[in-house]
């Protein structure tokens, strides 16, 4: 069994991780839709005091990822929350690392776990993975301080019904076309020419397309709200088991809370007419700030915060906007690698949920050497998802300073603030929308709310544009699905498909903006008209690999050390534990993603670096002793 050291009972807190006190668990074999009776599981921990609640049920034509064991029956992921008790005794032991009491479920020093007994296959269904319900870790404050400045806005509307109020002028360290509706237009995402032409053919009383919008809720009193928005069909994840409606956005003033920022992205992504003036204090006439106001938009409010984002919560989300029929899902914001996470995506993409999510953004304080880690966050890092950058009104990356000192001008967080790319790779699957300085409906405390922003900013803005131009595309080609496509893997990839290839990639015969365009922007800058004379061509589509993590290389390290010792079951979980929690410490550090540069995770380093790769794992500030003992055995024996 596994003996941990006492650790720093402060650690986890101190760099940033967040755990709800759940773990998600997953169960070879099904144990029923969600809601459904979860008594295995309860059995098994009878008398223990564990409240259990499911989340997500993978068929078994969707489990290739575990293999042809598990897959006979299907899996079954459920979050499970321990007694009060257990992780006080924990505590008393020194281990409060949300890693470090996942292994202790299993056994430890003291002896087997509550879940050992799952473990070894020995009580019922087999325990095939295991991880605490964590958020992304934010080391930067500064960061945090930034964003929930910008989401509290403090002006006052002095204008009526759909006349905007302007509350922030656009940013002056990027460029800002007069028309603030700029990136609309033709000679950017081609959304509103799209909008009109696929609006002109909607038949009335049709079926519409379906989009779920992950995010903080919305301000229920907008007058952007998107014209089709199901406040009955919106949730929030928020407030407990079973989430509940209307998803609203309560505006609260916790610490590390971004309220506002779902009204913000739900503008994009489908916002109803608003009239707006440009910085020529010019009005424009009234038109829809979204790309996709025909659509049928149910907002699911996952998290109060775009920082601190738990895996259980986005699971459920995904799971249920796929049995929702939702035919695009848009979330502006990311998480942790997570295998829950990644059977989640994988049962969603097989349904015909094409799903679009923000990169991420990274800080680069000025005059500072220091940054935030900036690769591609999850789940937009999976290849099943389509994976947003930005790109300015120039066409130019945001990852880089716009010049080295125009911080001096004011808004330092403007500037700092920059989009996450990378590696190469992973720019496969990833395409860029419009961003900084587009409209953003802004939360109001005091009615009227009709604030807009013009500095709205991040990936977080130009992901619901592509997410948009998805419900486009897919309202004017509905009629060329069959049924059962229109409710798989084809209907998903079709759009990804149309999307990718109808990309500007920058201008024809210039290799250099080409590799440019393609390090920054994946395949490209968003024309979604162009996309829309793309057919589908289902015949000619190849669905992509599932969603995996990588790391499998890392299992040598459960040959030797405390796991040595254990049956193959419980070494096999523990050596996924260890590569998931491993995925989680890379996804999170600026040191081991420049270590790996452009390396995927599931490409085994060469020696040496392998070697510097795992010593700098060890010395990741967050890591649990489990794993520093499993580095450490590996060590001694080399």
């Amino acid at each position: 069994m596994l003996a941990l050291a006492p650790a720093c009972r402060a650690r986890a807190e101190e760099h940033g991780w967040r755990s709800s006190g759940g773990y998600l668990v997953e169960l070879a074999g099904a144990a029923g839709a969600p809601g459904a009776d979860t008594g295995t599981l309860g059995a098994a921990v009878a008398g223990s005091g564990f409240a259990v609640e499911p989340l997500l049920e993978v068929p078994g034509e969707g489990a290739g990822r575990i293999g042809p064991a598990a897959a006979a029956g299907g899996r079954t992921w459920l979050l499970v929350r321990p007694p009060a008790a257990f992780a006080a005794a924990a505590a008393g032991d020194g281990i409060t690392n949300p890693w470090d009491l996942a292994h202790r479920l299993l056994g430890g020093a003291a002896g087997p776990g509550p879940l050992a007994a799952l473990a070894a296959g020995d009580a019922g269904p087999r325990l095939l993975a295991l991880e605490p319900d964590v958020a992304r870790p934010d080391p930067d404050l500064e960061r945090a301080a930034e964003r929930r400045k910008q989401d509290r806005k403090t002006c006052r509307s002095t204008s009526v019904g759909r006349e905007a109020t302007i509350c922030s002028e656009p940013s002056p360290h990027w460029p800002a076309p007069d028309d603030p509706a700029w990136h609309l237009s033709d000679a950017y995402s081609q959304l509103a020419s799209a909008r009109r032409e696929v609006e002109a053919a909607l038949a009335p009383g049709a079926p519409r397309v379906r989009v779920v919008h992950l995010d903080t809720g919305y301000d229920g009193d907008h007058v952007s709200l998107p014209p089709h928005l199901e406040r009955a069909a919106s949730l929030d994840f928020t407030a407990g088991d079973p989430p509940r409606p209307p998803g609203e956005d309560p505006a609260a003033d916790c610490f590390g809370c971004n309220p506002g920022h779902g009204t913000g992205t739900l503008s994009i992504l489908a916002g109803g007419e608003m009239t707006l003036t440009g910085v020529d204090g010019r009005a424009l006439a009234p038109a829809p700030l979204g790309g996709a106001p025909f659509a049928e938009v149910r907002e699911f409010r996952v998290s109060p915060s775009v920082i601190h984002l738990t895996t259980g919560r986005m699971v459920r989300a995904f799971d249920l906007a796929r049995r929702e029929q939702a035919d695009v899902l848009s979330m502006s914001m990311g998480g942790l690698p997570s295998e829950a996470l990644a059977d989640a995506v994988d049962a969603a993409y097989d349904a015909g949920v094409a799903m679009f999510t923000a990169a991420g953004d990274f800080l680069q304080p000025p005059l500072l050497p220091v940054r935030s880690p900036k690769s591609i966050v999850y789940p937009a890092r999976f290849r099943r998802v389509i994976a947003v950058t930005g790109a300015t009104a120039d066409r130019k990356t945001y990852a880089r300073a716009p010049s080295a000192f125009s911080w001096l001008r004011g808004k330092v967080g403007s500037w700092a603030l920059r989009g996450s790319y990378g590696p190469l790779s992973a720019m496969d699957h990833a395409l860029a929308g419009y961003t900084p300085n587009v409209p953003w409906a802004v939360l109001s405390r005091v009615p009227p709310s009709n604030l807009v922003d013009l500095d709205g900013a991040g990936t977080s803005a130009s992901t619901p544009q592509v997410a948009a131009a998805a419900a486009l595309w897919l309202e004017r080609h509905r009629a060329g699905f069959g049924d059962a496509d229109w409710r798989s893997w084809k209907k998903t990839e079709a759009v990804y498909r149309a999307l990718l290839a109808a990309a500007d990639a920058g201008p024809a015969g210039d290799a250099r903006a080409r590799r440019y365009y393609r390090t920054y922007f994946g395949a490209g800058l968003l024309r979604a008209r162009d996309a829309l004379a793309r057919a589908p061509g289902l015949a000619t589509l190849e669905a992509r690999p599932p969603s995996a993590l990588g790391l499998d290389w890392l299992e040598l390290v459960t040959s030797v050390g405390p796991f040595a010792g254990e049956g193959d079951a419980s070494r096999s979980l523990r050596a996924g534990m260890l590569r998931t929690e491993a995925a989680q410490l890379v996804a999170s550090s600026v040191e081991l993603q420049q270590l790996l540069g452009e390396r995927e995770l599931d490409q085994a380093p060469p020696p040496e670096l392998r070697r510097r790769f795992l010593a700098a794992l060890a010395r990741e500030p967050g890591a649990s002793e489990a794993l520093r003992a499993a580095l450490a055995a590996l060590a001694a024996k080399r």
